[in-house]
């Protein structure tokens, strides 16, 4: 049973860290929250910037922070921020397009710089399907390469696939693909229509459920792990459907923070609301301090979200809750629980 208002285990500190390096990158991806472009902003964070801010971060806490982007590997020193987070403590990990960019040799360095966990995009089962997702040709071939490359390297791989209207059709023969990767994690990515991927069509909430039953039944058929993303009441379907428990994960701003190419600092990537600039502020005290972040971590929320009883254990997706409502502390509409029957609703007939 879900403890509604036992405090966040994340209250000093998050876990996670979304750092987006640049936006530069060289696809332009029909889901991206990044709106990517092809050259670096003149105002992002310098090298030394980041470093700083990674070297005091380790001072003051232990996670994972995720080098996003764009494209990571559009930045000349990676290498050397991905080393400076490693030595301050803190769990480098690091989301590249799938580019020429992406090479064994890259990797290579990277991962004797310390680098913890590589996630490469896989969109489509097929060349055809993931290169027209990603409108550009060949991004299939540089993802097999990079799963390949990251297995030499000896980098444990995530694999992360968008859920959306176009995707979901193909979702069994992804799973496919991803069992034959042998990856620890497989990610999915709900799509917050935001950025670029405004123009994408997310799923209904039975629809979505439809999509949680699928996971449960590949999660138990394989040994890597399943994790979703912008859909946290995964968690309440699974105790509703499979049984057990319900501990409390990370959320948009309770468990996790986004530091954007720039400074600014968001409660994720996919809600594009920022809190201030580390250029002004430490993130940690954004994190703690800003009235954003503390609704959420307090779940200060409204509708079915804030009347459930799952509200500590998933408290919604705020990025999908503002992109669709424009309230980050609104209910998310994509979740089929109904707070007032306690329970999700039965699937209709086929």
């Amino acid at each position: 049973m879900d403890t509604m208002n036992s405090p966040s285990p994340w209250e000093k500190a998050p876990a996670l860290i979304f750092w987006e390096l640049t936006r530069a990158c060289g696809l332009q991806c029909k889901h991206c929250r990044a709106e990517a472009v092809p050259d670096r902003h003149p105002a992002e964070l310098s090298t030394g910037t980041i470093r700083d801010h990674l070297r005091r971060l380790g001072d003051e806490m232990s996670g994972v922070v995720v080098f996003t982007g764009g494209d990571p590997f559009q930045r000349p020193d990676l290498v050397k921020i991905v080393r400076t987070c490693s030595e301050a403590g803190l769990k480098p990990a690091l989301t590249p397009s799938t580019t020429p960019l992406l090479t064994e040799e890259r990797l290579s360095e990277l991962s004797e710089a310390g680098l913890k966990m590589i996630a490469l995009s896989l969109d489509g089962p097929d060349a055809f399907r993931q290169d027209e997702f990603r409108r550009e040709d060949d991004t299939f071939l540089h993802t097999l390469r990079g799963i390949r490359a990251a297995h030499n390297a000896k980098i444990p791989l995530q694999i992360n696939t968008t859920i959306c209207r176009q995707t979901v059709p193909w979702l069994e023969e992804i799973g496919g693909v991803v069992e034959r990767a042998e990856v620890f994690r497989w990610a999915l990515f709900f799509l917050v229509r935001t950025g670029i991927g405004e123009r994408l069509e997310s799923i209904s909430p039975e629809e979505t459920d439809a999509v949680f039953e699928y996971l449960q039944e590949w999660s138990g058929d394989h040994s890597a792990q399943v994790k979703t993303t912008n859909a946290p009441h995964f968690r309440a379907w699974k105790s509703e459907n499979v049984g057990g428990s319900v501990r409390p994960g990370i959320v948009d701003g309770d468990g996790t923070m986004f530091i954007s190419h720039t400074g600014d600092v968001h409660p994720s990537g996919f809600l594009p609301e920022s809190c201030g600039n580390i250029r002004e502020r430490k993130p940690l005290d954004i994190y703690q301090n800003h009235d954003l972040f503390q609704s959420i971590r307090n779940r200060e929320l409204s509708g079915p979200c804030g009347e459930c009883k799952y509200r500590r254990s998933c408290g919604g997706s705020r990025a999908n809750a503002y992109a669709e409502t424009g309230d980050p502390l609104g209910s998310d509409p994509r979740c089929n629980y109904r707070p007032e029957l306690e329970s999700f609703p039965e699937p209709a007939a086929s």
